[in-house]
């Protein structure tokens, strides 16, 4: 169901895959995780803000190749995305965003943000 929510945005989302993975190896490029449920309002509200910003859009097509995953389909990402969150800004839940290497690693996590800068709040957008 979140797949279907935000493949209806500009971004051509990929699910978590060796193709991925080897895509970011290839244009050497980061991978940028949105990891959400459906249900969640969070997850619904980020997935939004995405999908209406045309600039964002060109920008996370730029510069990342976007995977797109829900905790219940891929557990193991899902896990290592928490694992990030908890390590690097001492948060969990969803949504939640990651850069990874294309070996998986992960260098950079946040919990939800508003996509622009927003009542106090660093948007994901300059992050």
């Amino acid at each position: 169901m979140f797949y279907r929510l935000l493949g209806a945005g500009p971004v051509p989302w990929r699910l978590w895959s060796d193709a991925a993975r080897a895509e970011a190896a290839r244009r050497d490029l980061p991978i940028l995780v949105f990891c959400g449920a459906a249900l969640d309002h969070w997850s619904a509200a980020m997935a939004a803000e995405l999908i209406g910003d045309a600039q964002a859009c060109a920008m996370i097509d730029a510069l990342f190749v976007p995977v797109m995953a829900e905790p219940w389909a891929e557990p193991a990402l899902a896990a290592s995305v928490q694992r990030a969150l908890a390590l690097i800004c001492d948060s969990s839940g969803w949504p939640a965003c990651a850069l990874l290497l294309p070996d998986g690693r992960a260098f950079g996590a946040c919990p939800f943000r508003p996509l622009r800068d927003r009542d106090g709040q660093i948007g994901l957008a300059r992050i």
